[in-house]
């Protein structure tokens, strides 16, 4: 059965562990560090307006966007990595913007979809953070354990931290 949130454009089919499952524990590491926190739909949000601050003063502008994806030893998909060549616009009205990604997939190997995003990042001339990947468990007998999960999203959200509001 697919996911009914986030994750169910990927077409996700774990229900233990994707990318709605991680979304939820990097947000909640986040805001344990005090950070507000926002999970958007990558297809809700197409041309990363939901990065800048509302019109109305509402909704500050980002500080860090963490992109997270289903991927398959492989890039992420199409509809996610389209929105890179967005990230300059948004780099150019939000200097000091962090961005960062998690993978999810069979085998846990993330490396090509990360480093897509870090390139994206880079070129856009935003500060990248190194991410996190995660295997599902959809192909293999054990997924990534919770207590691997708890540790990586801990040291993520501090990543994060500290490149949104480094030590002076």
């Amino acid at each position: 059965e697919k996911p009914q949130h986030a994750d169910a454009i990927t077409h996700a089919t774990s229900k233990k562990l994707n990318t709605y499952t991680l979304t939820d524990a990097l947000a909640a590491k986040l805001k344990a560090v005090g950070a507000e926190v926002d999970v958007v739909a990558f297809h809700a949000c197409t041309n990363l307006a939901c990065l800048k601050a509302s019109p109305d003063g509402v909704r500050p502008a980002a500080r860090a966007v963490v992109f997270a994806g289903a991927v398959y030893n492989g890039p992420f998909p199409k509809p996610l990595s389209a929105l890179f060549s967005k990230l300059k616009d948004v780099a150019a009205a939000q200097p000091g913007l962090v961005g960062s990604a998690i993978t999810c997939g069979a085998s846990g190997n993330g490396d090509v979809a990360r480093e897509e995003a870090a390139k994206a990042f880079r070129e856009a001339g935003i500060a990248s953070v190194e991410g996190a990947s995660f295997a599902s468990g959809n192909m293999l007998k054990a997924a990534t354990s919770t207590e691997a999960i708890d540790a990586a999203m801990t040291a993520l959200a501090e990543r994060l931290r500290a490149a949104v509001f480094p030590a002076k």
